[in-house]
């Protein structure tokens, strides 16, 4: 897990926080990052990155410590697998875990201070 110092409050919301550089992203498996006190899962897939919320909803497992297969992470605690796209859980089509918006930037991997509020 990468543990990032909390934003200090004087930056301005749409200030972009850098999380990491994109090769530190494994292709087969989630990155887990701590930014402004919660806790985000990257994912590499397709020549994409994506980010969700990286507490599994089922029992708070850490989603970026999750094997990825073909777009789809599953939780290292109890199996809970997700559409690292789309949030979606893939048994129960209700449940979604929250997408967090990224920029990628030359190799480098930002998120907005405003799109880290809890949804």
């Amino acid at each position: 897990m990468t543990d990032l110092p909390a934003p200090s409050e004087t930056l301005p919301p749409d200030e972009p926080l850098e999380l990491c550089q994109l090769e530190q992203i494994p292709l087969d498996r989630g990155l887990e990052v701590i930014v402004a006190g919660r806790v985000v899962a990257l994912f590499r897939v397709d020549g994409e990155v994506f980010a969700l919320d990286g507490v599994c909803p089922h029992q708070g497992g850490a989603l970026g410590k999750g094997q990825v297969c073909n777009g789809i992470v599953t939780c290292p605690w109890h199996g809970w697998q997700f559409d690292v796209k789309s949030g979606e859980n893939q048994i129960t089509r209700s449940i979604c875990q929250p997408r967090i918006p990224l920029l990628v930037q030359e190799n480098r991997v930002f998120v907005r201070r405003s799109d880290l509020a809890e949804t």
